[in-house]
């Protein structure tokens, strides 16, 4: 039960969250319903995290392992939360 709920978790936080970041950073304001949001998210999700994978492992010569995966995608969380904010900021400035 520990293992599919694990699994469970890890599906959704690699096929939701880091397109979720992306398209708060591309559409920051309330434009978008949330039958767009879904499907920006998924298909963001579903197209960035494997090109910087593929880039990384044929480019760089970096091997593909878990960790390798997991950092990617904490990594383009990061960009969008923090693309957001700065744009947030600065909307909220001027």
């Amino acid at each position: 039960m520990l293992d599919l709920t694990f699994n469970l978790f890890v599906l959704i936080f690699v096929l939701v969250v880091p397109g979720f970041c992306l398209q708060l950073a591309l559409f920051p304001g309330k434009i978008l319903n949330i039958f767009e949001k879904i499907v920006l998210s998924l298909s963001l999700s579903i197209t960035i995290v494997p090109l910087m994978l593929l880039f990384e492992n044929m480019l760089l010569k970096i091997p593909l392992t878990t960790l390798n995966i997991w950092i990617n995608t904490l990594t383009v969380c990061a960009i969008g939360i923090f693309t957001y904010a700065v744009r947030r900021y600065f909307h909220e400035k001027t």
